[in-house]
């Protein structure tokens, strides 16, 4: 069999355009990429206070960028990326209140298209008292809402936090 130039590039666009481009895990999770407004709320505090998120690849992560009313302007820089050695997402999370800067470990159920992380913590209340801080996010029609709840070490727990956000096109 004689390979033409035009078989050669038939075999070449056949493989090409059959050939499956990998998806990375950041890819799963690019649904929160882009500009969100909202609201969130805080345990024990009846005000709820304009929010938003502006969220951004940077190379190998998601940028979520975080401003609010809260306390005269409150902001906060989470940075998510895939922990390949965990299997899990890593966010490393900082925001302007001072507090030491946490990370958190989880899973994005993309049936559900819902990230559930945790990380070790302190209660607000009790400084002295080591707790579970757990966040659940769930993408859905153009929104998503986050919750964060406290458990402590007698099984108790406690949602403390809620962000509602809105996408804007």
């Amino acid at each position: 069999m004689h390979i033409t130039p035009t078989l050669l590039f038939a075999a070449v666009c056949l493989f090409s355009c059959t050939a499956k481009v990998t998806e990375t895990p950041l890819d799963t999770v690019s649904g929160f990429e882009g500009n969100w407004t909202g609201t969130h709320k805080m345990l024990g505090i009846e005000e709820e206070f304009a929010a938003t998120y502006h969220i951004q690849r940077v190379a190998d992560t998601l940028v979520w960028e975080f401003t609010s009313t809260f306390e005269g302007g409150f902001t906060g820089t989470a940075v998510l990326s895939w922990d390949a050695g965990r299997a899990q997402w890593a966010e490393s999370w900082k925001d302007s209140g001072g507090e030491a800067e946490s990370v958190s470990y989880g899973d994005w159920d993309a049936t559900t298209a819902t990230m559930r992380a945790s990380s070790p913590g302190k209660d607000w209340n009790d400084p002295s008292l080591d707790i579970n801080v757990l966040g659940t996010t769930v993408l859905k029609d153009g929104a998503f809402d986050y919750t964060m709840t406290n458990s402590y070490p007698d099984g108790k727990t406690t949602e403390v936090m809620w962000i509602h956000m809105t996408s804007v096109q």
